[in-house]
């Protein structure tokens, strides 16, 4: 078995946001908020709890997602101060979707900052990907975690009014 270099394989890209980590749990795991961030759930509907349903931004493809969250402590004793991980299992089918996008999502004080919650969305490169659909799923969450940001602080704004 070859080993390809990490830039090839997987791609992660990260934001400190304004809010909390249960907002930004909602945001990144709602119809709403899908419809709002993601490029390939635009029009999202959630068919049953967790499975969503949507059509790609660049070709128009229904695009399915099955969500996945698991709760993580920076430390057992403290449990008020929880972060997620959200596993995204993606395809065309909703019988046949697999693994291939995550995020996590961490309280701003476990890496010193004075509040917010950091995202991160890490992309998985299948073996059959072509070199242009990479370059843009890259493309994609370097954009969607901009929106994600900025949607984050007009939720924040908005609780703070």
């Amino acid at each position: 078995m070859s080993t390809a270099p990490a830039a090839s394989v997987c791609f992660t890209v990260a934001a400190l946001c304004e809010g909390t980590v249960d907002a930004a749990l909602a945001h990144l795991t709602s119809a709403a908020g899908f419809s709002q961030w993601s490029l390939g759930m635009q029009q999202c509907r959630e068919e049953v709890p967790g499975l969503l349903h949507g059509r790609s931004s660049f070709d128009g493809s229904t695009n399915w997602v099955r969500t996945r969250v698991e709760r993580w402590l920076a430390h057992v004793d403290a449990p008020q101060s929880a972060g997620f991980r959200i596993d995204y299992l993606c395809g065309s089918n909703p019988d046949q979707l697999a693994l291939r996008i995550a995020a996590t999502i961490a309280p701003g004080a476990w890496l010193g900052y004075a509040s917010g919650a950091m995202v991160t969305l890490l992309a998985w490169r299948t073996a059959g990907m072509s070199d242009q659909r990479w370059q843009q799923l890259i493309a994609a969450h370097e954009t969607e975690i901009e929106l994600i940001r900025t949607q984050l602080a007009g939720i924040a704004a908005g609780s703070k009014a």
